[in-house]
């Protein structure tokens, strides 16, 4: 009996690690809006897309065959009537149906090199953002693609896309 309760315990510490979970409370994921100002920034989440695939040869397939999660979005950071500065961001991918959050990293679709964050007076910032090495969700799944955002001043904005349902491409 003395080795269950610590069992079950290291089991319930395991599970709480399981996903990603960003690192500082995030607010009611229903309060988020897809647009939000960052100090003088305007920034805004556009359209998202994920699938899973299943093309005849799959770089590391899942246990069902299919590839990891592929996602594609827009991101846009207005700083027109802003200030020189810097903006660091995450990325999650949140599971609808089980309310877990899954870190992501997502680069520039077109190669370019990692954004170093600055930004400066009058500059608008239009990415396309795309990863090819999400999590295993089921295709059919309900995601919302979540952005934590945070200026040189400390102050933090949280974004999210509208609700995309996982396709699959064979």
């Amino acid at each position: 009996m003395r080795m269950t309760f610590p069992f079950l315990m290291f089991l319930l510490a395991l599970s709480l690690c399981a996903a990603d979970q960003p690192k500082e409370q995030i607010p009611d994921i229903d309060a988020i809006k897809e647009s939000g100002n960052l100090g003088k920034c305007s920034v805004s989440v556009g359209s998202v897309y994920c699938w899973r695939d299943w093309q005849p040869v799959v770089e590391k397939p899942g246990a069902d065959g299919g590839s990891p999660l592929y996602i594609n979005s827009n991101l846009q950071i207005d700083n027109s009537t802003g200030l020189t500065g810097r903006i660091s961001w995450e990325s999650y991918v949140l599971d609808v149906e089980t309310h877990e959050f899954h870190l992501v990293e997502l680069v520039d679709k077109k190669g370019a090199p990692k954004w170093d964050g600055r930004i400066s007076d009058s500059e608008v910032k239009k990415s396309e953002l795309m990863t090819h090495d999400g999590p295993y969700l089921a295709v059919g799944r309900q995601v919302i693609l979540v952005f934590r955002l945070k200026d040189q001043s400390g102050r933090i904005l949280w974004l999210k896309s509208k609700k995309v349902q996982i396709k699959r491409t064979d």
